[in-house]
């Protein structure tokens, strides 16, 4: 939201501040600061106005109506209730703005039984699906290494409530988003769901590649990087195998559409995966991409920042440091 709209004022808890700007230096993964700023706090504060705002006393609570009366939307994260017990739920916000959009994001959401409980990205990634089909068999499922929930959940309310405004458009009212988390992390499931209701067919963990499309897996190469091989299309598969100079292996009982390689998965895997173990990353990327196949390599943020890609003009994300006038290049080294 904030790279996209004109003002984005951030409230915070008086004396107390935000709670990612304290925790973010030496929580997540050990950073540190640059400068003097945190910098993952820096991320996910840019382009806003902070303000200390206590909620808990009547003034606070005057301020914010003040706020409301000229604002689009406010986005709130507190436990379902907060704000109806400090006499701030849609019911008063809009009395003072008609137009008023409120978006709700919570662990759980606004319903439901569990809407009273704390939430966490960590506990709506395993609550919505994704911590049971990532990783590997037999082994506990792990989480990215990012908190991927909140941001899904950042990202459906921003659609809803695009979607509320273009409603405002037509009726001149406001109205309430409600996103879960959890829901959030269940929307990214594909087809999970529906498999397991008409099929009855729970999905597991099938580490680096989906059951049943082949090829389309990882590789090691012979400088020890690793490439993103995709080639599961009939058409792209032939010309994956006229690249690796086995043009008739497209024609092979085993590999000749799409159901045939998904059932010989692990022989076309392991072709392919000898193939690339015998070029470097650049060369069988080279090769690959002439043959116009489609490959990638797994970048660390080393190599994104030294990608011609993400530097093109028009790729580069910048943000507005909070703490100084200039804007600066979020890869400024």
């Amino acid at each position: 939201m904030p790279d996209r709209c004109a003002g984005h004022i951030r409230l915070l808890r008086r004396l107390h501040g935000s709670p990612l700007a304290r925790l973010a230096t030496w929580i997540y993964h050990g950073q540190g600061s640059y400068r003097g700023h945190r910098l993952w706090w820096t991320v996910h504060a840019r382009n806003k106005r902070c303000v200390t705002l206590d909620l808990r006393s009547p003034e606070g609570r005057d301020l914010l109506l003040q706020v409301v009366k000229s604002a689009d939307v406010v986005i709130e994260n507190f436990r379902p209730g907060t704000l109806e017990r400090w006499n701030l739920g849609y019911d008063r916000l809009s009395e003072h703005n008609p137009g008023l959009v409120l978006a709700r994001i919570s662990g759980y959401g606004q319903t439901g039984p569990y809407r009273e409980r704390p939430g966490y990205a960590s506990a709506a990634e395993a609550m919505g699906g994704l911590r049971a089909i990532n990783g590997h068999p037999g082994e506990a499922p792990p989480r990215m290494g990012i908190s991927l929930g909140d941001s899904l959940a950042g990202m459906f309310a921003v659609q809803g409530i695009l979607a509320a405004l273009l409603g405002r458009g037509e009726t001149g009212a406001g109205q309430v988003v409600d996103v879960a988390l959890t829901e959030a992390c269940l929307a990214l499931t594909e087809s999970v769901i529906g498999e397991y209701d008409r099929l009855g067919r729970v999905r597991r963990p099938s580490g680096t590649r989906l059951e049943g499309i082949a090829p389309s897996n990882i590789f090691r190469t012979a400088d020890d990087r690793w490439l993103i091989v995709a080639a599961n299309q009939d058409s792209v598969f032939r010309r994956l195998c006229a690249a690796m100079d086995m043009p008739k292996l497209a024609d092979d009982q085993r590999f000749t559409d799409h159901r045939a390689r998904g059932r010989h998965q692990d022989e076309i895997d392991e072709i392919v995966g000898q193939w690339v173990a015998e070029h470097t990353a650049e060369h069988a990327t080279a090769a690959l991409l002439r043959a116009n196949v489609v490959v990638a390599p797994v970048h660390t943020a080393a190599d994104i920042v030294a990608d011609p890609q993400f530097s093109a003009p028009g790729q580069r994300p910048t943000m507005r440091e909070l703490w100084v006038s200039t804007t600066t290049p979020l890869y400024n080294p």
